[in-house]
């Protein structure tokens, strides 16, 4: 599965921002994130990712900060989403996301740019996150689960079809920050299950396969599969990534890249940080792995920079903040291994 890029610590985010609507967003992201570059989001403007995910799908609202599934027009809407998948209505998922908006006025952003990415809610956080009268996860009902799925297909679809314009590859992460409670014994999922809902969300025409996990997750099961060509996930400790480095060396034999979350996204985190700290963080952990029998040069060409989560709780300027950081870290690493 070789990826249309090389990652070669290069730096890249996930899309939300904390910015308002008056901002040029590209003017946001490509200065810093110009070859692997995250379509930007306006979280606090009606395009977080969880009112995204939930637009349009059958039986969803948001009830406050709540998502809750179930009502009495639940079946109409599903018969509805049915119809649509089947002759693949990608419109029926539109979104009108600003970025986008901004990109078709033209002006050549994204020259320079070696491949976007894209990020919504993946299926098993997304049914885990919707709760019903009953208090109920969406996890627990097929139907629904179903359903989450087909709508994320649609979504992604969509969106893959509205950025085919400007002939760039794009990176399409599924946000899946709670797939570490498949460990707890409250949720009743294999991880066959898993694959098979993320191959479904993705289809057989997708671009490339990317998952964002929390570092809690058991990531040996997402390094196994085929179907992940690239896993993001908050930088682990060095005892952590040593248990993973067989799979991990099997992953990147397949050409897959791992997206480390380094830098802090909190206010608290930033106050002391400096790319070289960081660059000493991920040392460590580079050593660890070194030392079972993973060489360094295998791991940090296969490895992109990129914020522990999503930057939409951060002031504007603390989100640009770590975007710099970000760009600072990765050219740091790419000069201390010689990578051009």
């Amino acid at each position: 599965m070789p990826l249309p890029f090389r990652p070669n610590c290069l730096p890249t985010a996930l899309g939300p921002l904390p910015h308002p609507p008056t901002v040029e967003l590209w003017d946001v992201v490509l200065p810093r994130l110009r070859q692997l570059a995250p379509v930007p989001l306006l979280h606090q403007h009606g395009e977080d990712l969880l009112r995204l995910a939930l637009h349009n799908l059958p039986g969803a609202t948001m009830a406050g900060d709540h998502a809750t599934w179930g009502g009495p027009d639940m079946q109409t809407a599903l018969d509805t989403l049915y119809v649509a998948y089947l002759k693949h209505q990608t419109e029926s998922r539109a979104l009108d996301l600003a970025a986008l908006e901004e990109l078709e006025q033209g002006d050549g952003k994204l020259r320079s740019v070696q491949a976007l990415s894209t990020v919504q809610w993946g299926p098993v956080s997304l049914a885990l996150t919707l709760i019903n009268a009953e208090y109920e996860s969406a996890l627990s009902d097929p139907t629904m689960v179903d359903a989450i799925v087909k709508h994320l297909y649609l979504q992604l679809q969509f969106q893959a079809e509205r950025l085919g314009h400007w002939h760039k590859p794009v990176l399409q992460w599924l946000y899946e920050p709670y797939l570490e409670l498949l460990d707890s014994p409250f949720v009743s999922l294999t991880w066959e299950a898993v694959h098979d809902a993320l191959s479904e969300v993705w289809g057989q025409h997708s671009g490339i396969r990317g998952v964002w996990v929390g570092a809690h997750v058991q990531l040996q099961q997402l390094l196994a599969s085929e179907t992940v060509e690239v896993v993001g996930v908050t930088l682990p400790s060095p005892e952590q990534a040593e248990s993973w480095a067989g799979d991990l060396h099997s992953f990147i034999r397949r050409k897959g890249a791992i997206g480390w979350g380094i830098v802090p996204v909190t206010s608290d985190g930033l106050r002391q940080v400096t790319a070289g700290r960081l660059a000493a963080r991920f040392g460590s952990v580079l050593k660890a792995l070194q030392e079972a029998d993973l060489p360094v040069e295998y791991v940090v060409r296969a490895s992109m920079i990129m914020p522990e989560d999503t930057l939409h709780q951060l002031s504007p300027a603390e989100a640009e903040r770590v975007l710099t950081l970000t760009a600072d870290l990765a050219e740091l690493l790419r000069q201390a291994y010689a990578i051009e």
